[in-house]
């Protein structure tokens, strides 16, 4: 007796037992999975929407605005402001730094 080709056949059984086990191998590597991810998504939701609660994101945002360093004397002439100015600004900020560690002094230990 001799077996055509088809779906009985012995040959199309073998071919489909892969398959099979690789749709059973995806769909518990799912089941698995799905809980991880449907959690992970939960936490992403949950954060503020700001990049402090992606400290990755943050870097890679960080790493593209320039970096800006000034000492005291350039700090508040930043604007180009005449000397007078800049003296002004100064003494105004140190003045406000001297009420703000009275008036919070408890804050700051």
């Amino acid at each position: 007796m001799i077996l055509l080709g088809g779906p009985a056949s012995a040959g199309g059984m073998d071919s489909s037992l892969p398959i099979l086990s690789l749709s059973a191998a995806a769909l518990a590597g799912a089941a698995v999975t799905f809980p991880k991810l449907q959690a992970r998504w939960a936490l992403s939701r949950a954060k503020h929407r700001s990049l402090t609660g992606h400290s990755k994101m943050s870097r890679r945002v960080a790493r593209l605005i320039p970096f800006y360093e000034f000492d005291i004397n350039d700090f508040f002439r930043s604007d180009g402001a005449p000397p007078a100015v800049a003296t002004q600004r100064q003494d105004g900020f140190f003045r406000l730094a001297g009420i703000y560690q009275q008036r919070f002094a408890k804050a700051g230990r």
